[in-house]
C-alpha cells in the first residue's frame, strides 16, 4: 500500500530509458522494496547488456511485519513474493544494510547467494562530532536523537523519574512525541524539536550516555543511527527488545542493554557509573563514508570482482 510507483510504470520506463541513453552508465542502482521500480526495470535488462543492474534491498518485506506488508491480502503477497523472486535473479548484484535480511535472502535463494551483499550504512565525519568535551555538572546526561517509538513506555517513565530524583538529566530531540513521553516530561526530562545533524550531535558529544531505544520490528536491523552514535565514542544505554542490534551493542562495545524485566535501581546504578567498554575501534572504521564508499566501488567492480 505504500508503493507510490503503482501508476509510474510508463513514465519511469521512459525516463530510465532516456537516462541509460544519455549517461552511458556503467552500474544503475535501484532501491527497493517494494518492489516495483526494480521489477519494471527488468524490461529493460535486454536493450542494455553493457550496463550492470543492481537491486539495494533497504528493509526487510516479504518478510517483515512493518510498512503495511502484514495487512496485504494473498492475491498481493503473491505478487510481491513473485516480484522479489524474479528481481533477485534478473539483477547482477543484490545489496542491503541489514545483515540478518543479507543471510536470509542468501538461505531463501541459495543460486543468488553469491550476488547477495551486505552494504551497511554509514557515518559521515562531516556531521558526527567525535571529540568529547568537559561536562557543566557531575550529574551524568543522556541524550537523543530521532523517533521515540510506542511501546517502550516503561523505560520513558523509568528515564522520567530518575531523571526527577536528580540522579541524572535527559535531552531527547524528537520529530514526533508520544503522549504519554510528553506527559513525562520535566526540567530534568526534557523533549525538544529537531534539529540539524551537526547541532544534534553538538550535544551528543557532550553527553555521558546516548539513549537508544529498539522497538521489535527494529530488534534485527542495523539503524544509521548506530553508526552515529558509535562513532561518537560515547557509550550507547539501549533498551527495548533483544536481537542482533542489541547483540551488537554490547558485543562490538558500543554500550550496555537493558531489557525489559530491569528496574529503576539497575538504570540509576549503570547510569552513574562509568562501564568498562572494550569497544571494536577497527569496525566502526569500516563503517565512515569514505570506507563504505571503496567498499562499494570495490564491489561494483564486476570486470575484477
Amino acid at each position: 500500500p505504500y508503493d507510490r510507483a503503482l501508476y509510474d510504470e510508463v513514465a519511469f520506463l521512459k525516463a530510465l530509458k532516456e537516462q541509460l541513453v544519455r549517461k552511458k552508465p556503467d552500474t544503475v542502482f535501484i532501491t527497493a522494496a517494494p518492489f516495483r521500480l526494480p521489477w519494471y526495470t527488468l524490461k529493460l535488462r535486454a536493450l542494455f547488456p553493457e550496463v550492470k543492474f543492481v537491486a539495494d534491498f533497504r528493509d526487510p518485506w516479504t518478510s517483515g511485519v512493518t510498512f503495511g506488508y502484514s495487512t496485504l491480502s494473498g492475491k498481493r503477497k503473491k505478487f510481491e513474493e513473485e516480484a522479489e523472486a524474479a528481481v533477485v535473479a534478473g539483477f547482477d548484484l543484490i545489496t542491503t544494510p541489514w545483515e540478518t535480511l543479507a543471510d536470509e535472502l542468501a538461505g531463501k535463494y541459495p543460486e543468488a547467494k553469491d550476488r547477495i551483499k551486505l552494504l551497511p550504512h554509514c557515518y559521515d565525519t562531516d556531521e558526527v562530532v567525535r571529540n568529547r568535551v568537559s561536562h557543566a555538572t557531575d550529574i551524568p546526561k543522556i541524550v537523543y536523537g530521532g523517533n521515540l517509538y510506542q511501546g517502550l513506555d516503561p523505560f520513558y517513565r523509568m528515564l522520567s523519574e530518575g531523571a526527577a530524583d536528580g540522579a541524572f538529566e535527559v535531552d531527547m530531540w524528537s520529530p514526533d512525541v508520544p503522549k504519554s513521553v510528553a506527559d513525562a516530561a520535566h526540567e530534568r526530562f526534557r523533549i525538544h524539536s529537531p534539529v540539524a545533524s551537526r547541532t544534534f550531535f553538538a550535544e551528543a558529544a557532550r553527553a555521558d550516555w546516548l539513549l537508544y531505544p529498539i522497538p521489535a520490528f527494529l530488534r534485527n536491523g542495523s539503524p544509521t543511527k548506530l553508526f552515529e552514535y558509535a562513532a561518537t565514542g560515547v557509550p550507547i544505554l539501549a533498551f527495548g527488545e533483544s536481537g542482533s542490534l542489541s547483540e551488537t551493542i554490547t558485543g562490538r562495545g558500543l554500550g550496555i542493554f537493558m531489557s525489559e524485566v530491569e528496574t529503576a535501581d539497575n538504570l540509576r546504578r549503570i547510569v552513574t557509573s562509568l562501564p568498562d567498554l572494550q569497544t571494536d575501534a577497527a569496525w566502526i572504521e569500516a563503517r565512515e563514508a569514505g570506507n563504505v564508499t571503496r567498499n562499494l566501488i570495490k564491489m561494483t567492480d564486476f570486470d575484477h570482482a
